[in-house]
C-alpha cells in the first residue's frame, strides 16, 4: 500500500501521520478550511479543498516566495527578481499592481501579505514545505542526540521519517524553471540526501528490505536521494577521484599533434602540430 497514492485511504493515512507529527513536533497540521499551498510535486493552491487558478505574475511572486525557506523576503528583493531589467521604482510599482490583482482574485486575497516592507505567504496558510523543513530539522536534532541509543527517540525518528515520506510527493516546484526554483530544488535534494541517508543508517536494524526512506523518496523523485555508501566505498571513491585528476593532468601535459591550419580553441596551452 503506497501512502503517496492520491486515494481517500492514502489521504487519511497522510492526515493521521501529519496530526501525530503536529503533537510530537508542534507542527500545524492540514486544516481543510485553510488555504493550502502545495509546492512539493508541483505548485497548487486550494481554499476549502477547492483548487484555485494561479497564473501570470501573481504565480511568479508566489514561486519566488516559496523558494525562500520561510516563504518571506523583502518586497524590493522579490521585485528585483521578477523584474530584473526595470528600475527599482518601476519594479516596486509593478509588484504593487500584481499584489492588487492577487487581492482581488476570489479565494486568493489572503494568500500573500505585505507588512513593513516584507512580503510573505500569509502565516495562516498551510505550506507543505514548512512541514517538510520542520520534520527535517527535527530529524537532524534526533540524529545529533543519538537516536540509536534511545528507544523513544528511535520511535520518534521513525515517525518523522514516515512524515517526510508522506509529505515529499515530488521535486520542489517541479514545473517551475526559474533560476531560483532550480537552485532551491537542488538544495532541497541535497538536504534530503543527507538526512535520509543518516536516518536509514540509524534505523537499519528495524527496516525491511526496500522500505528505507531513501527508497521511498526515490520512488517519487529519482534524483532526490542516493543510497548511503559505506566508509570503504567512500574511501575508494575519493582515491579514484584523486587518481583520475592525476591522470588528467598527465594527459593534458602531452602535446597533441594536429593537422595544419586547425586550432584547438579549448586547449590553447597545447602546441599545434603539423
Amino acid at each position: 500500500e503506497n501512502m503517496l497514492d492520491h486515494t481517500p485511504l492514502a489521504a487519511n493515512r497522510i492526515d493521521r501521520i501529519e496530526r501525530f507529527a503536529a503533537r510530537a513536533l508542534h507542527l500545524p497540521y492540514v486544516d481543510a478550511r485553510k488555504t493550502c499551498v502545495t509546492c512539493l510535486g508541483g505548485l497548487a493552491v486550494t481554499n476549502g479543498g477547492k483548487p484555485l487558478e494561479l497564473t501570470g505574475r501573481p504565480r511568479d511572486v508566489v514561486v519566488a516566495l516559496l523558494c525562500r525557506r520561510d516563504a518571506q523576503a523583502k518586497a524590493s528583493d522579490i521585485a528585483a527578481e521578477i523584474w530584473p531589467h526595470g528600475e527599482k521604482d518601476y519594479a516596486l510599482g509593478a509588484l504593487n499592481t500584481t499584489l492588487y490583482r492577487l487581492r482581488r482574485h476570489r479565494g486568493l486575497g489572503q494568500l500573500v501579505q505585505l507588512k513593513d516592507g516584507m512580503l510573505q505567504i500569509h502565516p495562516s496558510c498551510h505550506i507543505d514545505r514548512r512541514v517538510l523543513d520542520a520534520a527535517l530539522d527535527a530529524a537532524a536534532t534526533l540524529l545529533a542526540l543519538g537516536a540509536r541509543q534511545n528507544i523513544e527517540d528511535a520511535q520518534e525518528l521513525s515517525a518523522v521519517a514516515a512524515l517526510v515520506s508522506a509529505v515529499y510527493r515530488g521535486p520542489l516546484l517541479e514545473q517551475e524553471n526559474t533560476d531560483g526554483a532550480k537552485l532551491t530544488r537542488a538544495q532541497m535534494r541535497v538536504r534530503l540526501m543527507d538526512v535520509a541517508g543518516r536516518i536509514d543508517v540509524t534505523l537499519a536494524d528495524d527496516q525491511k528490505p526496500g522500505t528505507s526512506l531513501s527508497a521511498q523518496l526515490q520512488s517519487v523523485d529519482p534524483f532526490a536521494v542516493a543510497p548511503p555508501i559505506s566508509e570503504r566505498s567512500a574511501k575508494h571513491r575519493d582515491v579514484s577521484a584523486v587518481q583520475g585528476r592525476r591522470a588528467q593532468r598527465q594527459i593534458s601535459s602531452v602535446p597533441v599533434p594536429l593537422k595544419a591550419g586547425r586550432r584547438l580553441a579549448h586547449r590553447p596551452d597545447v602546441p599545434i602540430g603539423v
